[in-house]
């Protein structure tokens, strides 16, 4: 029997499966990394693979070019938080406990991700909107679902009837936000400004508070 018609060793696709998803991985971070720094313009495929640690050719062979490299940084950051809302929606009982979830869940994103909120700002300088528009596309389901829970506890008199519950998603997401993505600001106008642990615990019962004393009926 020839060489080539011995069957392979026992687990060896599997071997190359997980070497595949760990070389992948390995690529994504340090992509996103790098255009955290550079922005998406600033970015040679050659500093990818280098921060990688492999060939060139495996980011062709994984996301074909640049753009493509681009998108799956950014899907894998924003399906985290759209299947994490998703889960929140699919168990909220009350507007508390929605309103709680969703606090905690967005602050501990956003201090976890602050690379994703380099390449906004990065886009904001550039003009470019192609993080807002993989944002754009994966949330607005989102926000429609919430929004359309939010009317239904306001329909049973648990909200204000005056209060728009649109309006009640984007003061969640700005005061959430604005202390990580003007973070150098707020740092630099508030000497003891910090997303430390114990203020970020701080900051979500403030914030929880707020919002419900604002909605109750």
């Amino acid at each position: 029997m020839s060489r080539s018609s011995n069957p392979p060793p026992p687990g060896a696709p599997a071997r190359r499966e997980r070497n595949a998803a760990e070389t992948r991985r390995r690529l994504l971070d340090a992509a996103e990394q790098v255009f955290a720094a550079k922005g998406f313009a600033g970015v040679r495929l050659r500093e990818v693979a280098q921060a990688a640690g492999v060939q060139q050719a495996l980011i062709h062979h994984y996301f074909e070019d640049k753009e493509g490299l681009y998108q799956a940084v950014l899907d894998r950051a924003v399906e985290q938080v759209t299947e994490n809302s998703w889960t929140i929606l699919g168990q909220a009982t009350s507007v508390e406990g929605l309103l709680s979830d969703f606090i905690d869940m967005l602050l501990r994103f956003y201090d976890s991700h602050g690379n994703l909120l380099a390449m906004l700002r990065m886009e904001a300088l550039s003009g470019s909107t192609v993080v807002l528009d993989v944002i754009q596309k994966k949330s607005r389901p989102v926000f429609e679902a919430a929004e359309g829970i939010l009317r239904a506890f306001q329909d049973k008199g648990h909200i204000r009837p005056d209060v728009a519950p649109s309006d009640v998603i984007v003061l969640v997401l700005a005061l959430s936000l604005f202390p990580f993505l003007e973070a150098p600001l707020l740092q630099a106008l508030w000497p003891t400004f910090s997303n430390d642990p114990e203020r970020l615990e701080s900051r979500k019962r403030t914030i929880q508070r707020m919002v419900l004393e604002g909605l109750k009926a």
